[in-house]
C-alpha cells in the first residue's frame, strides 16, 4: 500500500485523536495533543531530512511512502523491543497495525 507523504500529518492527527489522547491522564492528554500538533506540522521536514535513509530501506520513493514496507520493518522491530514508552504512553505493535489501518484511507 502506498500513500503520499503529504498525508502523514492527517494520519498522525487521527491516530492521536482516536488512540493516544483517550488513553492518557489529563496531563498526558494535554501534552500529547501539544506534541502531536508540533510533530505533525514538522512531518514533511522530517521526511525530507531522513529521505536518503527512507529511500535506502525502500520505504520512500519520490513523494510516495510504501506503508507495507514500513509496517514490516516496525513489526520486526517490536519483536526485538516489545514496546516504547514516550511521555508515559506505551507504543507497541498494536499501534503499528492501527496506524496502518488508518493509512488505508489515504492510499494512492
Amino acid at each position: 500500500m502506498r500513500i503520499k507523504a503529504e498525508s502523514l500529518p492527517q494520519i498522525m492527527a487521527e491516530f492521536l485523536d482516536k488512540e493516544l489522547i483517550p488513553k492518557g491522564t489529563v496531563t498526558q492528554k494535554f501534552f500529547t495533543a501539544l506534541m502531536g500538533a508540533a510533530i505533525s506540522k514538522q512531518l514533511p521536514a522530517i521526511v525530507e531530512h531522513y529521505r536518503p535513509f527512507l529511500e535506502m530501506i525502500h520505504v520512500l520513493e519520490g513523494d510516495s511512502l510504501d506503508f507495507d514496507a514500513a509496517r514490516d520493518i516496525l513489526t520486526e522491530t517490536f519483536t526485538k523491543v516489545p514496546n516504547v514508552t514516550l511521555s508515559g504512553i506505551v507504543f507497541d505493535v498494536n499501534d503499528v497495525n492501527t496506524i496502518y489501518q488508518l493509512a488505508k484511507r489515504y492510499q494512492t
